[in-house]
């Protein structure tokens, strides 16, 4: 996928930026086992993989500039939040506020990948249930972290 993205960043005659994630040791897990750390970010719906290729847009079809290049989250945040430092340290330290902060990041992800899936003109509107199930545990997740602080 990277190297599809930095060809077709390369081939436009225009500006092209990338947007790549970036480890640091401050997540707190082994940089060597970081390729595995990443897919598995994208499996848990941390991390989006696409690509908008304006070329598409202007092609004589018309096509979808925007390609959304993973599938939709099938691991647990939660499980993927628990492999880093960053993440197990407020769990221990506080971990209503770490569970309503994953939450909050799980309706989020959902709530982005739906929001990615309408501009890829994957779907013509957002289906209510799933809006209305994100912007409720959105609510009480923020709740639950407004009285934590």
């Amino acid at each position: 996928q990277a190297v599809e993205v930095l060809r077709e960043a390369a081939a436009w005659p225009g500006p092209s930026l990338v947007i790549a994630y970036s480890p640091c040791i401050a997540h707190g897990y082994d940089l060597s086992g970081h390729m595995t750390h990443q897919r598995d970010a994208v499996r848990a719906g941390y991390l989006m993989l696409y690509r908008y290729d304006p070329a598409k847009a202007l092609a004589e079809d018309g096509g979808e500039p925007l390609t959304l290049d993973s599938r939709p989250p099938r691991d647990s945040l939660a499980a993927w939040q628990a492999k880093e430092g960053r993440f197990a340290v407020l769990s221990r330290s506080q971990p209503d506020r770490a569970d309503a902060l994953t939450k909050l990041a799980e309706s989020d992800a959902k709530m982005r990948r739906l929001h990615y899936e309408h501009m890829a003109g994957l779907h013509e509107e957002m289906p209510d249930k799933a809006a209305a199930e994100a912007a409720q545990t959105a609510k009480k997740s923020a709740k639950a972290t407004e009285g934590q602080e």
